[in-house]
């Protein structure tokens, strides 16, 4: 009897701890399931933003961007790796500017006035990301930023320009135009409109800093010439307009060149053309007309050429007359004023006229 009392009493026990055991490992797996469901990202790749351009040149005026590029990567797990780089975010934490963007695309953008011309500023900025990653989702980077001032290459821009110094382009002279500004690297572009009165354009576009346009026929003298220039960040597609002129198209100028002092005992080989310096064209008339207050004969001969293949001829030969060569005062100042008879143009020149005792020591 006592036997089968201590043979219940063990087996009542032992499915008292098998139950109470049974309770345990249930709850043990519903903590780790509840765990498991719960837990953080276990490993992620920190991001890292960094400037395009770490020392940034910025330009009175001109609003430039740099770009904040993002890199990181998800949580490497057994069944799934990708990188990306949605949910980031950017603020800016001190320097000038501001920052804006969406996920991986970020500018910062700057545009200064002249009163930060020389200056160099500190840009510090704050990125964080969305992945459950702890400090490995956030960073503080910086850039650079030195302001310059806007200075064309060139501060003509034209290469040829008339008495008033207006742009001209010249019939048969190149009109070279210089687009760029000192230490602004990017993307230029030049647009070219020659427009007659009726408003009828023919458009030119020049990709570069530097164009050149030349008019060969006299019918474009009168018309006007509207000039555009752009430029483009590397970092951006976007032209920003830079300057805007207007020149005209005209016939290129008349010129004589003789010397200074004119001795009245010798006949005078003088330079009659149309262009400018360095781009010349002959004259075609066979004589220039002289107004001289009678010192000067009053046609100016052209010389022939040496042979019928040389180049055209632009020398021509004025004479003094008996009034010159009898003066009494040592330095007579006289106006010449030479005339082509075929287009009309004029030319006037002052020069020496030195007495025959003076010229002959």
């Amino acid at each position: 009897m006592k036997l089968n009392r201590m043979f219940r009493f063990v087996f009542i026990a032992l499915l008292f701890a098998g139950a109470v055991s049974s309770a345990s490992l249930a709850q043990s797996k519903l903590h780790k399931k509840k765990t498991a469901a719960s837990e953080p990202i276990v490993a992620v790749t920190p991001i890292y933003v960094y400037a395009q351009d770490p020392v940034f040149k910025a330009f009175v005026g001109l609003d430039l961007p740099n770009q904040l590029h993002v890199t990181g990567s998800i949580a490497k797990t057994s069944d799934f790796q990708a990188s990306y780089t949605k949910g980031v975010n950017i603020v800016k934490l001190d320097g000038p500017g501001a920052i804006g963007g969406m996920d991986s695309v970020w500018y910062w953008r700057y545009k200064p006035f002249a009163i930060d011309t020389g200056k160099t500023y500190t840009v510090r900025f704050l990125a964080g990301a969305t992945r459950h990653g702890g400090s490995a989702d956030t960073m503080i980077g910086s850039f650079t930023v030195k302001v310059y001032p806007l200075v064309p290459e060139d501060p003509a821009f034209y290469s040829t320009r008339d008495e008033h110094k207006y742009p001209t382009a010249y019939t048969n002279v190149p009109f070279k135009i210089n687009g760029r500004y000192k230490d602004l690297d990017g993307d230029y572009k030049i647009e070219v409109r020659i427009c007659d009165k009726e408003k009828v354009c023919e458009l030119r576009t020049f990709y570069g800093p530097y164009a050149e346009y030349t008019s060969r026929s006299p019918e474009n003298e009168g018309k006007d010439i509207e000039i555009n220039i752009y430029f483009r960040s590397y970092q951006s597609s976007v032209w920003l307009p830079m300057r805007t002129d207007h020149a005209t198209v005209a016939a290129a100028p008349f010129a004589v060149v003789m010397l200074d002092k004119i001795n009245p005992l010798k006949d005078q080989s003088i330079r009659a053309y149309y262009g400018v310096e360095g781009y010349f064209t002959p004259v075609s008339a066979n004589y220039l007309e002289v107004e001289s207050a009678g010192f000067f004969e009053t046609k100016a001969l052209k010389i022939p050429k040496a042979t019928a293949d040389s180049d055209p001829s632009y020398e021509f030969m004025l004479r003094p007359t008996d009034k010159a060569a009898h003066l009494t005062d040592k330095e007579t100042a006289v106006q010449v004023t030479f005339k082509d008879p075929v287009t009309g143009k004029q030319f006037t020149k002052s020069v020496i006229v030195v007495a025959q005792g003076e010229a002959s020591k």
